[in-house]
């Protein structure tokens, strides 16, 4: 057998190997965004997705066992409806436990402003309660 013959058969097998896992259902490795996001788990096409539309920034980890506090859910909520573009923060605070200096400050004066109903006070009157988890 030369060279070229058995060059030839191993890219033949190698074909046909990938072809036969493609067609069986068996997932060939893709790369991931994040270090604790499989390929293969369920959520991985969504949070690819959203990292695609640059709702979430890529990392090297997302954390997907960890809950959310409402601050965070407001930021990826107001960037998946446009962002902060083109919106300039009040000056006055709407509610009372969230500073014009915090990160999350803009992200919730937008989510009032566009009306997510994300946002309402809490019963303690004017208190949004932003590292409060969210319970889905």
């Amino acid at each position: 057998m030369n060279i070229a013959h058995g060059i030839k058969r191993a890219i033949a097998a190698v074909s046909t190997f990938a072809l036969v896992l493609t067609s069986s259902g068996v997932a060939i490795a893709q790369a991931t965004t994040f270090q604790d996001v499989p390929s293969n788990a369920w959520f991985y096409p969504f949070v690819e997705d959203l990292v695609d539309q640059g709702v979430i920034a890529p990392n090297d980890f997302f954390y997907p066992n960890r809950s959310l506090n409402r601050a965070e859910l407001m930021k990826i909520v107001v960037t998946a409806n446009g962002g902060l573009f083109n919106y300039t923060a009040p000056a006055t605070p709407t509610f009372s436990d969230v500073a014009p200096d915090a990160w999350y400050y803009d992200y919730v004066e937008a989510a009032v402003a566009l009306e997510l109903h994300l946002v309402t006070p809490m019963q303690r009157g004017t208190s949004l309660a932003v590292s409060a988890l969210v319970i889905l």
